[in-house]
């Protein structure tokens, strides 16, 4: 049996006891979302023996210069510390201009518990860091919105 035909079969299983219809489609990819949070994405591919999963979590775009660099310290520090819960990794997503969460496992390591158990670490871990990350940023930038930098009057023999 091929990798993929193997995931494939477990996926469905999982998406039964669930009541979910998870499967792979023709590329190798299959996405499953809770009602908040983000989508979590596993792709496979019988000439690769790892499966990987991604979960988009911020729109970098979205933040200025300064805040999209701390928003990058503090996931490198996270990296850094083991502050996932030792699973996962958050990685840069340049194409898409967006931080990801990440996974990584030679499929053959897995069996369908270990998978069930693994999509539910991480479709939580996801929602958790994205709702930390919208509330700890959102909640900066309405502040220094409110707040705005003094302005200064010009100093003597300058031009105002």
């Amino acid at each position: 049996m091929k990798a993929t035909e193997k995931l494939n079969s477990w996926l469905i299983s999982i998406g039964t006891d669930v009541g979910l219809a998870l499967a792979l489609n023709q590329n190798g990819i299959c996405a499953v979302k809770r009602e908040e949070g983000p989508p979590l994405i596993l792709e496979a591919d019988d000439d690769d023996p790892n499966l990987s999963m991604i979960s988009p979590l911020v729109d970098l775009s979205r933040y200025s210069r300064t805040e999209r660099r701390r928003l990058l310290e503090t996931s490198l520090q996270m990296n850094h510390v083991g502050g996932l819960a030792e699973i996962g990794m958050l990685a840069l997503d340049e194409a898409e201009d967006r931080l990801l969460l990440t996974w990584s496992m030679p499929l053959a390591l897995l069996d369908e518990p270990k998978l069930a158990e693994t999509m539910d670490a991480l479709l939580r871990l996801a929602q958790t860091l994205k709702a930390g990350y919208e509330s700890d940023f959102t909640a900066e930038r309405e502040a220094s919105a409110q707040h705005p930098p003094p302005e200064f009057p010009p100093l003597p023999g300058m031009f105002a």
